[in-house]
């Protein structure tokens, strides 16, 4: 871990938020789980191993303070971290059952008391950015279903959803503020040929003629059917909106991907009089492009997921471009940074190359031409690009960077804009952190 992260701080990836996940449904449905799966003693496992490999990279630097990773909890600790040269990291939660608050056929499984108690317990552990909802509604609010193609894991997950809350996604034609046109960039994700979980059962033979032969057959008995057009008519409940005013007294983050459209466009009504801004991390798991936008224009971050070449370039001068006012730039910068997202269901970025291309990429120099990179080597093991795994860990993204700026077809002022977009998202991040802690309450 520490040579694949610090090939990322040579190359001025100064700040990094680890978002600690977990889903107690699908952690019950696996065979090999080997920890607790109730959600806060999950979570306060991860906290733990975070803090575990902060000791563990300085005690290989000499010891307490003096290792390169530092989990932070303000602005201020963050630019002095980066300011020694080293990885900020700012801890975060995303999941499903955020402070055990499940609900129940619509019975919220928490209080109020329950929820100031953990939230107080994980801010003291250092956490400062949270995800009210993820994969499934819960006590905070409705979720934002996974549109994927084929039987994949948005079935799934649907399924998981039902199990959760004793009721089925519940759809209603859009409301009007959140302005969706049935289709947002980078949330209805192609699974080809078959999704994962369609390959896994397609070989299961044992189920013989009580399993649909083709995949249209098993597409037909697909739950979602017919419901791309809508949106879950579950908003922000009133556990959500004390949440979020919660959230608002610790000066802690808001991030609202992943939940329902109704209920983003709540918490930016909320925010917005107080200039508190939230985050849109992931995509178009923001809801939608006008909804992303909003978060824009009320000083929040809008980052998509880590791409390729061209299309990198696109989603970056996209949501760097995005309309916000001179006071929230970076110079002429809205900056834009990446999501990884890797955690079993997403992958990090393939890489579109050939074999031929590695010899014009290596070595190459860092965007501000302080550093030489050669093909990364761990142990005997050497990882490029074009060898059919693309971005096979962290430390490629150098190399993806430097691709996209040799490969892509946008035009050299495209391109240029976009770099300057992901070097200028770390200080567009801390940026609004800091109106965060300086908003009123």
């Amino acid at each position: 871990m520490k040579i694949l992260v610090n090939h990322l701080v040579h190359n001025e990836v100064l700040c990094l938020v680890n978002h600690l996940v977990h889903n107690e449904v699908l952690c019950r449905i696996n065979p090999q789980k080997k920890n607790d799966c109730d959600p806060m003693e999950a979570i306060l496992l991860q906290i733990q191993r975070m803090y575990e490999m902060q000791d563990y990279i300085d005690a290989q630097h000499g010891g307490p303070g003096l290792g390169w990773f530092r989990i932070v909890t303000s602005a201020g600790q963050a630019r002095e971290a980066i300011a020694d040269g080293h990885l900020a990291v700012v801890l975060g939660i995303e999941m499903s059952k955020v402070f055990r608050c499940g609900e129940f056929l619509g019975v919220a499984e928490c209080t109020r008391e329950d929820i100031v108690e953990r939230l107080d317990q994980i801010y003291r552990l250092g956490v400062r950015n949270i995800f009210p909802v993820h994969k499934f509604d819960n006590a905070f609010g409705g979720h934002l279903p996974d549109l994927s193609s084929g039987v994949g894991i948005g079935a799934i997950l649907y399924g998981g959803n039902l199990l959760e809350t004793g009721h089925p996604v519940e759809f209603e034609s859009c409301p009007e503020e959140v302005e969706y046109a049935g289709y947002e960039p980078d949330q209805n994700p192609s699974l080809q040929p078959f999704g994962l979980i369609d390959q896994l059962l397609f070989q299961i033979d044992y189920v013989g003629d009580r399993f649909p032969e083709t995949p249209e057959e098993m597409a037909a008995l697909d739950p979602r059917r017919g419901t791309d057009q809508h949106c879950n008519q579950r908003g922000l409940s009133n556990l959500g909106d004390f949440l979020i005013q919660e959230l608002i007294k610790r000066k802690m983050m808001i991030e609202t991907d992943h939940i329902s459209r109704k209920a983003a466009a709540r918490i930016l009504a909320l925010t917005k009089p107080l200039n508190y801004p939230v985050i849109n991390s992931h995509g178009g798991w923001g809801g939608t492009e006008a909804l992303r936008d909003r978060i824009a224009a009320q000083g929040g971050i809008s980052a998509s997921f880590g791409s390729t070449r061209g299309n990198w370039v696109d989603k970056l001068t996209r949501d760097g471009n995005r309309p916000r006012s001179a006071e929230f730039k970076v110079g002429p910068f809205g900056g834009a940074g990446f999501a990884s997202d890797v955690n079993g269901i997403a992958q990090l970025a393939s890489n579109p190359g050939s074999p031929s291309d590695e010899m014009s990429l290596y070595p190459f120099t860092s965007v501000d031409g302080r550093v030489q990179f050669h093909k990364q080597r761990t142990g005997d093991r050497e990882f490029g690009l074009y060898d059919g795994r693309g971005v096979a860990h962290y430390g490629l993204y150098p190399d993806q960077i430097e691709d996209m700026i040799r490969h892509s077809d946008r035009s050299p002022e495209q391109i240029d804009d976009a770099v300057n977009q992901l070097f200028t998202s770390a200080e567009a991040y801390l940026r609004m952190w800091e109106r965060i802690e300086n908003a009123p309450q």
